[in-house]
Parts: C-alpha cells; structure tokens; sequence
C-alpha cells in the first residue's frame, strides 16, 4: 500500500506539472497577443502625432497667408 502512495502521489504530481506547463504556455501566448496590441497601440499613436504634425504645420501657413 505504501508503493501504491506513491505511485498515486507521483501521479498526481505529474498532472500538476503537466497543467503548470499548460498554463506556462497559455500566459506565453496571452503575453505575445499584448505585446502586438501595444505594438499596434504605438504605430496608431504615432500615426496621430504625425497627423497633428502636418496639421500644426498647415495651420500655421494659414495664418502667414491671412
């Protein structure tokens, strides 16, 4: 009976270790969905700051032609 513990705790432990794995690799996968959301957050950003840019710049010839 004493084998057969064991047995049954080495067992449950190797399920553990298998669902750890399992989980590593989800939270990995989750991890490199929002690294390339914030990768596309920073080009949108980046984007508008250029938009303003030639915004800023076309106002501002505007107003040297009034």
């Amino acid at each position: 009976t004493e084998t057969s513990n064991i047995v049954k705790a080495i067992t449950n432990l190797t399920k553990i270790v298998h669902q750890v794995a399992d989980n590593t690799a989800q939270a990995a996968t989750e991890a490199n969905e929002a690294d390339k959301q914030s990768q596309q957050g920073i080009e949108v950003v980046n984007n508008t700051v250029n938009q303003i840019q030639e915004l800023a710049t076309s106002v501002e010839k505007a107003v040297e032609v009034v």
